[in-house]
């Protein structure tokens, strides 16, 4: 089974709400690669291993 990299951040959305403004802002990386900014076509398949990786800042 697989899903596009959209739909499984929807997914992700839609099931926790209070994680969208972060969702909205990370970069997502896959089997570690990250991926491009326009993620819509990328496949996620089962296995893989999808990493979220929210902004940081410090100093």
């Amino acid at each position: 089974m697989s899903m596009s990299l959209k739909d499984l951040t929807d997914l992700l959305k839609k099931r926790h709400e209070k994680l969208v403004p972060v969702l909205e802002t990370s970069l997502y990386a896959i089997n570690m690669e990250y991926v491009e900014c326009d993620y819509q076509s990328i496949l996620v398949k089962e296995g893989d291993e999808v990493a979220i990786i929210p902004p940081v800042s410090g100093g």
